[in-house]
């Protein structure tokens, strides 16, 4: 016996990973975190840094793969849960990734840079009110753009509601904007400033 327990390897194989993901070299990286997995003592933060590198490296089908099976072990963790959500919007699967955010949602668990890329993805899909009202739930300041997001949201609200025909019987809402209510504009895009 060489003295050299299995915790002492995998650690070894973690910091290589590691090592190799702060060179961006991903695929190195992703090679070394499966070793490290392969060990047992830390199989979870390898799995989740594995999910990480194939992310970063832009392989997210193989990110989605890796945080699927940590979610079968860790089905409540707030981490894997946003890691997830973000990689299923990059391999297109928006549907999964709104029940995610949602998920998270209602566990009150999103940070502003989650609350962001829930409110974007909600914005993309059409989903404007429920964009407006996750925009709205924003901290005050959130970041210099919540503002011009909020705006955004509210033109394309504007824009939707007015390409409905008056005989469907659509009304323009009154909409609460940064806790002031405020109808919507009436100005298209190309008007405004």
């Amino acid at each position: 016996a060489s003295g050299v327990s299995s915790r002492q390897i995998a650690g070894d194989y973690y910091m290589l990973a590691k090592g190799y993901a702060d060179q961006k070299n991903y695929k190195k990286s992703a090679e070394y975190y499966k070793k490290a997995r392969r060990q047992g003592d830390i199989n979870l933060a390898a799995s989740y840094e594995l999910a990480r590198v194939y992310a970063l490296g832009g392989m997210y089908s193989d990110a989605r793969l890796v945080l699927e099976d940590l979610l079968k072990e860790e089905p409540d963790n707030g981490l894997v849960l946003s890691a997830y959500a973000y990689v299923t919007t990059m391999t297109g699967d928006f549907e999964k990734s709104l029940e995610v955010y949602r998920k998270l949602r209602k566990r009150n668990l999103l940070d502003s840079k989650t609350i962001k890329n829930y409110a974007s993805l909600l914005f993309n899909s059409g989903n404007y009110k429920e964009a407006l009202a996750e925009i709205n739930k924003f901290p005050t300041p959130l970041s210099e753009d919540s503002d011009a997001m909020r705006i955004a949201v509210l033109s394309a609200l504007d824009l939707c509601l007015e390409s409905k025909s008056p005989e469907s019987g659509a009304e323009k809402d009154n909409l609460s904007v940064g806790g002031a209510t405020t109808s919507l504009p009436s100005a298209t895009p190309e008007t405004q400033n």
